[in-house]
């Protein structure tokens, strides 16, 4: 989920990309208009920097990448987590 700091509007538009530890892009994705995006895939397990590639309307570039880790996990997929990043 990615909004906007003053928390007028959901930042949707703003591009991400996450690579792995050897630096080899592994997902890249676009926010829908509500500033969501819901993985059509899984990532392999592991530690990720989600880069901030480019930035919704009236958004600064994040200048430093949000770290997420991807685990196995055998609960419901409602209460899977998400990633947010606030611009």
């Amino acid at each position: 989920e990615n909004t906007m700091r003053d928390g007028t509007a959901a930042a949707g538009g703003a591009e991400f990309v996450a690579l792995d530890a050897d630096g080899v892009e592994q997902w890249s994705f676009a926010t829908d208009e509500n500033g969501e995006y819901r993985a059509l895939r899984p990532l392999p397990d592991g530690n990720y920097p989600l880069t901030q590639t480019k930035a919704p309307q009236r958004a600064a570039l994040l200048t430093e990448p949000v770290a997420f880790t991807v685990g196995t996990y055998f609960g419901k997929v409602e209460d899977v987590g998400s990633v947010p990043v606030v611009n």
